[in-house]
């Protein structure tokens, strides 16, 4: 379903229901930007494993193999 755009406050919040501001169109939107979630899952499990490794190299440097030169 989609929707035109509420009042919001300040906050971006809005009161009430949305279903006064449905325009009855429906759309296809599989395979989005969002699509299932596959953005967050990305996002915080890349996130999470860059950040180990990195503090794993901050911690432990003598136990990384040396930088390639």
């Amino acid at each position: 379903m989609t929707y035109r755009t509420p009042p919001v406050d300040d906050n971006g919040s809005f009161q009430g229901s949305l279903a006064k501001y449905a325009t009855g169109v429906t759309i296809d939107a599989s395979g989005g930007w969002f699509d299932a979630g596959d953005y967050l899952k990305f996002v915080d499990t890349t996130s999470y494993t860059v950040a180990v490794l990195l503090q794993g190299i901050e911690s432990f440097p003598g136990q990384m193999d040396p930088p390639v030169r």
